[in-house]
Protein backbone atom coordinates (compact mmCIF):
# COMPACT_ATOMS: atom_id res chain seq x y z
CA UNK A 1 0.00 0.00 0.00
CA UNK A 2 2.89 2.40 0.84
CA UNK A 3 4.53 1.69 -2.34
CA UNK A 4 1.65 2.69 -4.17
CA UNK A 5 1.07 5.62 -2.35
CA UNK A 6 4.88 6.83 -2.38
CA UNK A 7 4.37 5.95 -6.72
CA UNK A 8 1.19 8.32 -6.59
CA UNK A 9 3.19 10.27 -4.83
CA UNK A 10 6.12 10.45 -7.38
CA UNK A 11 3.64 11.15 -10.65
CA UNK A 12 1.80 14.06 -8.99
CA UNK A 13 5.09 15.69 -8.46
CA UNK A 14 6.44 14.67 -12.05
CA UNK A 15 2.80 16.25 -13.43
CA UNK A 16 3.60 19.23 -11.79
CA UNK A 17 6.87 20.03 -12.76
CA UNK A 18 5.80 19.50 -16.22
CA UNK A 19 2.77 21.14 -16.47
CA UNK A 20 4.62 24.51 -14.77
CA UNK A 21 7.28 23.91 -17.13
CA UNK A 22 5.18 23.39 -19.79
CA UNK A 23 3.34 26.41 -18.71
CA UNK A 24 6.52 28.34 -19.33
CA UNK A 25 6.78 27.78 -22.41
CA UNK A 26 3.01 28.31 -23.19
CA UNK A 27 2.55 24.92 -24.16
CA UNK A 28 0.46 23.43 -21.47
CA UNK A 29 -0.77 20.02 -22.73
CA UNK A 30 -4.28 19.78 -21.12
CA UNK A 31 -4.99 23.42 -21.86
CA UNK A 32 -7.45 23.96 -24.43
CA UNK A 33 -6.81 26.41 -27.41
CA UNK A 34 -6.87 29.84 -26.19
CA UNK A 35 -9.48 31.90 -26.72
CA UNK A 36 -8.86 35.40 -28.43
CA UNK A 37 -10.38 38.61 -27.36
CA UNK A 38 -12.61 38.50 -30.72
CA UNK A 39 -14.43 34.85 -29.44
CA UNK A 40 -15.33 36.99 -26.27
CA UNK A 41 -17.03 39.46 -27.58
CA UNK A 42 -20.01 40.36 -25.81
CA UNK A 43 -23.47 41.37 -27.08
CA UNK A 44 -23.09 44.85 -26.18
CA UNK A 45 -19.67 45.29 -28.49
CA UNK A 46 -21.23 43.43 -31.26
CA UNK A 47 -24.34 46.45 -31.03
CA UNK A 48 -22.32 48.90 -30.84
CA UNK A 49 -20.27 47.97 -33.94
CA UNK A 50 -23.47 47.19 -36.01
CA UNK A 51 -24.38 50.71 -34.74
CA UNK A 52 -20.94 51.93 -35.96
CA UNK A 53 -21.61 50.78 -39.40
CA UNK A 54 -25.15 51.99 -39.67
CA UNK A 55 -23.75 55.58 -38.98
CA UNK A 56 -21.19 54.92 -41.69
CA UNK A 57 -24.26 54.26 -44.03
CA UNK A 58 -26.29 57.28 -42.82
CA UNK A 59 -23.32 59.65 -42.91
CA UNK A 60 -22.36 58.43 -46.95
CA UNK A 61 -25.96 58.50 -47.87
CA UNK A 62 -26.45 62.07 -46.17
CA UNK A 63 -23.11 62.83 -48.24
CA UNK A 64 -25.08 62.12 -51.47
CA UNK A 65 -27.67 64.45 -50.95
CA UNK A 66 -25.46 67.54 -49.38
CA UNK A 67 -24.43 67.98 -52.94
CA UNK A 68 -27.45 67.93 -55.33
CA UNK A 69 -28.28 71.02 -56.65
CA UNK A 70 -31.87 71.76 -56.50
CA UNK A 71 -34.08 72.73 -59.80
CA UNK A 72 -33.36 75.44 -61.78
CA UNK A 73 -36.49 77.25 -61.49
CA UNK A 74 -36.73 77.82 -57.51
CA UNK A 75 -37.63 81.28 -56.76
CA UNK A 76 -35.70 83.36 -53.98
CA UNK A 77 -37.30 81.79 -50.71
CA UNK A 78 -37.41 78.20 -51.89
CA UNK A 79 -33.85 78.89 -53.00
CA UNK A 80 -32.98 79.82 -49.16
CA UNK A 81 -35.15 76.82 -47.83
CA UNK A 82 -32.99 74.64 -50.15
CA UNK A 83 -29.65 76.71 -48.34
CA UNK A 84 -31.08 76.24 -44.71
CA UNK A 85 -32.10 72.27 -45.50
CA UNK A 86 -28.54 71.67 -47.12
CA UNK A 87 -26.93 73.26 -43.72
CA UNK A 88 -28.69 71.32 -41.55
CA UNK A 89 -28.15 68.11 -43.04
CA UNK A 90 -24.20 69.26 -43.01
CA UNK A 91 -24.61 69.63 -39.28
CA UNK A 92 -26.30 66.03 -39.12
CA UNK A 93 -23.63 64.67 -40.61
CA UNK A 94 -21.11 66.41 -38.56
CA UNK A 95 -22.78 64.76 -35.68
CA UNK A 96 -22.95 61.45 -37.31
CA UNK A 97 -19.46 61.95 -37.75
CA UNK A 98 -18.46 62.75 -34.12
CA UNK A 99 -20.92 60.08 -32.75
CA UNK A 100 -18.95 57.58 -35.13
CA UNK A 101 -15.22 58.94 -32.89
CA UNK A 102 -16.88 57.92 -30.04
CA UNK A 103 -18.46 54.97 -31.01
CA UNK A 104 -14.54 53.59 -32.24
CA UNK A 105 -13.15 54.83 -28.82
CA UNK A 106 -15.91 53.04 -26.99
CA UNK A 107 -15.09 49.93 -28.85
CA UNK A 108 -11.08 50.28 -28.53
CA UNK A 109 -11.34 50.21 -24.74
CA UNK A 110 -14.14 47.97 -24.77
CA UNK A 111 -11.42 45.25 -26.95
CA UNK A 112 -8.78 46.44 -24.14
CA UNK A 113 -10.64 45.81 -21.42
CA UNK A 114 -12.12 42.04 -22.87
CA UNK A 115 -7.93 41.12 -23.17
CA UNK A 116 -7.23 42.34 -19.56
CA UNK A 117 -10.47 40.25 -18.62
CA UNK A 118 -9.09 37.16 -20.48
CA UNK A 119 -5.49 37.54 -19.12
CA UNK A 120 -6.96 37.35 -15.68
CA UNK A 121 -9.00 34.49 -16.22
CA UNK A 122 -6.24 32.29 -17.73
CA UNK A 123 -3.93 33.60 -14.29
CA UNK A 124 -7.10 32.43 -12.36
CA UNK A 125 -7.15 29.22 -13.60
CA UNK A 126 -3.70 28.41 -13.89
CA UNK A 127 -3.73 29.57 -10.13
CA UNK A 128 -6.06 26.98 -9.98
CA UNK A 129 -4.79 24.21 -11.59
CA UNK A 130 -1.49 24.99 -8.97
CA UNK A 131 -3.46 24.83 -6.08
CA UNK A 132 -5.08 21.71 -6.69
CA UNK A 133 -1.88 19.90 -7.95
CA UNK A 134 0.20 20.87 -4.24
CA UNK A 135 -3.24 20.14 -2.94
CA UNK A 136 -3.68 16.32 -3.88
CA UNK A 137 0.44 15.75 -3.37
CA UNK A 138 0.07 17.05 0.13
CA UNK A 139 -2.89 14.98 0.54
CA UNK A 140 -1.50 11.83 -1.16
CA UNK A 141 1.39 12.90 1.39
CA UNK A 142 -0.13 12.77 4.27
CA UNK A 143 -2.33 10.16 3.98
CA UNK A 144 0.96 8.22 3.05
CA UNK A 145 2.51 9.33 6.62
CA UNK A 146 -0.88 8.43 8.39
CA UNK A 147 -1.13 5.26 6.65
CA UNK A 148 2.80 4.39 7.86
CA UNK A 149 1.92 5.49 11.29
CA UNK A 150 -1.14 3.10 11.50
CA UNK A 151 1.06 0.07 9.59
CA UNK A 152 3.60 0.99 12.61
CA UNK A 153 1.03 0.29 15.28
Amino acid sequence: MKCIRTFILILLVFFTLHCEYSQAEGTYPLKKKSATVNQFKSSSANIIEQQYLKMGTARGNLKELVGKPGKRNLTAEERAAWQKHDQWLRSIIKRLEEQRKKHKDIMAKMVGLQAQFLSLQQKMQSESRRYQTISNVLTASHQSARDSIRNMR
